[in-house]
């Protein structure tokens, strides 16, 4: 009864400050709370994210940034077709952006100028993320009646052959593609520090070479990834390997070297 009459005067005390406790018992728990943690998404926000920047190395081993436009500009910073043509990795990025995805994006017949997304949040931030991209690239065809003008084109040119879900045990998601360059091949995103520390050896840089992760570009990396996700940024890397072999759809690879 004594219980009962505290836990009471207590919720008596929460309603005076407009905070409507439905079971006693709960007003016990919230008195040991010290720390409350919420997720803001799709209450305080839109449930809507979008890419912000996107980074990579140059043959100096320094961090190139691009900042990409939220708005309706759909500019990136620093890019024009020519550097599209030039950095073999940006065009790389385009077809992960698109390929290994399964979100999709179009207009809606009833609300002009207004968007459908099919999805999860990151997975249309990172498919509008590709049709971004395909704005620079010369041999993009635009189709203003098609939002995914872009995605679209990389899918018919690369068809999807086998497709590995995300899961929280590998936080990657792949794709098998049958390249438009002829041969097979395994595109990967996912958590920016699983890829990095699970799954990849080798490192793309900006004049199209290919080098071995050093421990110096691995704690730059680590670096760039702690200070964007203190700044409440989600971090995704992505990956690509050549001439796969032989996976099946029934084999999901577990790991992935000389991505």
């Amino acid at each position: 009864a004594v219980i009962t009459t505290c836990l009471a005067l207590a919720t008596g005390r929460m309603a005076k400050i407009n905070a409507i406790i439905r079971n006693l018992s709960s007003v016990e728990t919230l008195g040991c709370t010290t720390v409350i943690c919420s997720d803001k998404t799709g209450t305080l926000t839109l449930n809507d994210m979008t890419v912000i920047e996107f980074n990579y190395f140059d043959k100096a081993n320094n961090i190139v940034n691009h900042e990409v436009s939220s708005g309706k500009e759909d500019s990136i910073s620093n890019m024009n077709k020519e550097v599209f043509e030039r950095v073999d990795l940006i065009r790389q990025c385009a077809l992960i952006s698109a390929l290994c995805n399964d979100a999709r994006v179009k207009f809606n017949p009833d609300e002009k100028g207004k968007l459908i997304n099919v999805g999860t949040p990151t997975e249309v931030a990172i498919r509008n993320f590709a049709r971004k991209l395909g704005l620079y690239d010369p041999s993009g065809k635009k189709n203003e009646s098609c939002y995914e003008w872009y995605a679209e084109q990389l899918e018919k040119e690369n068809p999807q052959a086998v497709k590995f879900p995300f899961t929280r045990d590998r936080k990657a998601m792949s794709v098998m593609v049958d390249s438009s360059k002829g041969g097979r091949i395994l595109l990967l995103k996912g958590a920016a520090e699983v890829i990095l520390e699970k799954y990849c050896s080798k490192i793309m840089l900006s004049d199209n070479s290919i080098t071995t992760i050093t421990s110096e570009v691995r704690g730059s990396l680590m670096k760039s990834i702690g200070t964007s996700t203190s700044k409440g940024l989600r971090c995704i890397a992505m990956a690509v390997r050549d001439r796969v072999p032989g996976y099946t759809t029934t084999h999901v690879p577990v790991s992935y070297t000389h991505l």
